[in-house]
């Protein structure tokens, strides 16, 4: 035995008829109602709601002049960083080393070349103490900065996941970069006084060190910008409103049934779909009369 699909009854082993016998419903295609009235209301929902998507990622980055600014924000900071202002190198009869005051090689010497632990290593040595140890500092506040240029990057490319969250991490993280490019540069700076009058160290330094800081001061402004004007979507009529019913489905707040169907519909999508409705049925009729 079974089941009717919509009222549940069970139905005998002698009702061999298609139709339930206590409420009407063809048993044969009942249950592809059932499902197509599942998908049709799935399809609708998801649909709208990845269209939310695409509008929110388009308007967070070109929708004005503000998050075109952005962009470029995002990127100068990383970028100023691989600007060198300055040198520092060591030769002796038994070793020979040259960091060049930028990201790439700070960082590099710092965690893969192996000079933190070497610069460690002549601290202890009165000859390089003073200047190993603001070397070492040094290192410690470039990759400080390098990681918070990459955080302004990524907040700036996830922003359309939160205009406000995103331009609040985009100026927090240019303002410790500053800090973070600011300290490098005072103990690069310190490490020169350290080399003026050896015969073994030398170095140099300039001012191109404030174009990183400069860059992410714009970065900063940009994000407080950002905030204070944020994008303007035009979403399609009715689709924020299916991309809600569709949050409320997946986090099982509503039932997929309870969900009108169609969501919303428009004068002209009513229109189209009456339009159908009036063809299949003008259809059916000359069948009918062809017959």
């Amino acid at each position: 035995m079974a089941n009717c699909p919509k009222c549940k009854k069970k139905l005998h082993i002698w009702h061999i008829s298609q139709y339930c016998p206590y409420c009407g419903t063809n048993i044969v295609f009942g249950s592809f109602e059932q499902q197509f009235e599942k998908d049709r209301r799935i399809a609708e929902m998801s649909v709208g709601s990845f269209r939310v998507f695409l509008e929110k990622v388009k308007k967070a980055f070109i929708s004005g002049l503000v998050q075109k600014m952005k962009i470029a924000a995002c990127i100068l900071p990383l970028a100023g960083l691989f600007i060198p202002f300055g040198s520092f190198s060591v030769e002796t009869a038994m070793y020979g080393k040259k960091i060049t005051f930028w990201a790439l090689d700070m960082v590099y010497n710092a965690f893969m070349g192996g000079g933190y632990g070497e610069l460690g290593f002549f601290s202890d040595a009165p000859v390089f103490a003073s200047a190993a140890a603001a070397l070492s500092n040094a290192m410690i506040f470039f990759a400080a900065a390098a990681l918070c240029a990459v955080a302004v990057l990524l907040s700036e490319l996830l922003c359309f996941t939160g205009n406000k969250r995103s331009g609040v991490s985009v100026a927090v993280f240019s303002v410790l970069g500053i800090a973070g490019t600011a300290g490098a540069k005072i103990f690069c700076s310190s490490a020169v006084k350290c080399a003026e009058g050896s015969q073994i160290m030398s170095a140099s330094s300039n001012i191109l060190f404030l174009v990183p800081i400069l860059f992410f001061a714009f970065a900063a402004v940009c994000g407080i910008l950002g905030i204070k004007n944020p994008p303007v979507y035009e979403f399609k009529e009715g689709d924020e409103l299916r991309a809600d019913y569709y949050k409320k489905y997946k986090k099982g707040e509503v039932a997929l049934m309870d969900i009108p169907a169609p969501i919303c519909e428009t004068a002209e999508e009513k229109a189209q779909r009456e339009n159908l409705i009036k063809g299949a049925y003008q259809m059916e009729g000359e069948g009918e009369s062809n017959g």
